[in-house]
């Protein structure tokens, strides 16, 4: 099930968004949707660790604005999905440090909203793939999205992740038939005949 929160001072604006949220749900995963009109109760929530898979936040509210919510959720969790809301872009480069998904400007549209949620959806579920890596060690598990990119040296595939650098056996076939699951993923491009790099993760996602 995917977990979505919502917050926004407005409670009207709210209920806009949930009725957008129900025409997206129609025939799709079941999903539970938590609100919230005050930005100190999130805050709280957040604190005693629920963590959702998706947030929409308004980023102009009394108490904790958006950005500050959306720093105090990168604490907790680096892989939620956070959706901006605003009436205004001079945010828009704040958002981008906090690696949010979209930046979207007030009033809603249903389409803008439905795309940042497809793309919302694509990103968990490639969250939780994994590729198994045949490696001197026996067989690794290793997250798509902890790989930063993948080198090729002499029959040995060098796996960089965000933690640790892992080690292939020697291998016999060809490099990109070795990374073919891997391939399929659009956001893994083989730039070079012995380089595959994840372009998604961002400067921030590593330091």
């Amino acid at each position: 099930m995917l977990t979505v929160t919502i917050c926004d001072d407005s409670i009207k604006e709210i209920e806009e968004i949930l009725v957008l949220l129900e025409g997206y749900a129609y025939g799709k995963k079941r999903i539970s949707i938590q609100t919230f009109n005050s930005s100190m109760s999130l805050v709280k929530t957040i604190e005693a660790g629920n963590v959702s898979d998706i947030y929409l936040l308004d980023i102009v509210m009394p108490g904790f604005s958006g950005i500050d919510i959306g720093s105090i959720i990168r604490s907790k969790n680096k892989d939620a999905a956070i959706i901006f809301f605003t009436n205004s872009q001079e945010y828009a480069l704040n958002a981008y440090e906090l690696s949010a998904l979209q930046y979207l400007v007030k009033p809603v549209k249903k389409s803008a909203l439905y795309d940042a949620l497809n793309k919302a959806v694509l990103i968990l579920e490639r969250r939780d793939k994994v590729f198994f890596a045949d490696t001197p060690d026996g067989i690794i598990p290793i997250k798509y999205s902890d790989i930063i990119y993948v080198e090729y040296t002499n029959h040995v595939m060098s796996f960089q992740t965000i933690s640790k650098t892992i080690l292939s056996k020697y291998i016999r076939v060809q490099f990109a038939l070795a990374l073919e699951e891997l391939l399929k993923e659009h956001n893994f491009i083989q730039t070079h005949r012995a380089f595959v790099v994840n372009i998604q993760l961002r400067i921030d996602e590593l330091s």
